[in-house]
């Protein structure tokens, strides 16, 4: 069986930190900090691919991205 993968605190630091800022954008939206949120969540998106340690995750993510309307951020 595969032995379970675990993040160090340096691994999660990234995604703990975006998600800290976000909350804090979140928190106080207008339309001023909306191109802000948009990179904190992209910044956040690509730390939870890190995370995963796939290279075939990190790939097809990649690929979905480039298309309309499937990055993080296009609905907005």
């Amino acid at each position: 069986m595969a032995k379970a993968l675990r993040q160090t605190p340096a691994e999660l630091e990234r995604l703990v930190e975006a998600a800290a800022q976000l909350d804090e954008v979140v928190e106080h939206l207008s339309s001023e900090s909306i191109v802000r949120y948009v990179e904190l969540n992209d910044t956040y998106h690509e730390a939870l691919v890190e995370l995963a340690k796939s290279p075939t995750l990190a790939r097809a993510i990649a690929h979905a991205v480039v298309l309309p309307f499937a990055s993080p951020g296009a609905l907005l």
